[in-house]
C-alpha cells in the first residue's frame, strides 16, 4: 500500500478536505448565530412586555423581570462564544484558501501591497 504523503497531490487533497470541513463549520456556526439572535430578540421582547405590564398595572412583581434578564445575559455570553468560534472558523477557511492558492501558484497579487 502506498504512503499517502508520498503522493504529489497529498497536500492539496489534505488542504481541500480541511477547507471543506472549516467551510461547513462556518456555515453551521452562521446558522447558530442567526438562531441565537432570534432567541435574544424574543427574550428582549418578553422583557419589554413585562416591564410595560408592570408599569401599567403594577403587577406582577418587578422580580418577574429578573429571570428573563438573566436569560438575556446568558444568551449574550453564549452568543459571543458562537461569534468567536465562527470567527476562528472563518480565519481557518481564509488560511486554507491562501494555502491552496500558494500550491496552485495563484498567490501573486493577493497579499498586502505595503502602500499604507
Amino acid at each position: 500500500m502506498a504512503n499517502p504523503t508520498a503522493e504529489p497531490n497529498a497536500p492539496a487533497h489534505e488542504y481541500a478536505g480541511r477547507l471543506s470541513r472549516h467551510e461547513a463549520e462556518t456555515r453551521a456556526l452562521q446558522r447558530r448565530h442567526e438562531q441565537m439572535g432570534y432567541a435574544r430578540l424574543a427574550v428582549f421582547v418578553l422583557i419589554a412586555a413585562l416591564v410595560w405590564k408592570i408599569a401599567r398595572d403594577g403587577s406582577p412583581s418587578f422580580y418577574w423581570v429578573l429571570a428573563p434578564v438573566s436569560a438575556f445575559v446568558f444568551l449574550g455570553v453564549w452568543h459571543r462564544r458562537i461569534l468567536q468560534a465562527k470567527d476562528r472558523a472563518a480565519r481557518a477557511v481564509a488560511m486554507y484558501q491562501r494555502g491552496q492558492a500558494r500550491m496552485e501558484d495563484r498567490w501573486m497579487g493577493q497579499g498586502e501591497t505595503g502602500e499604507q
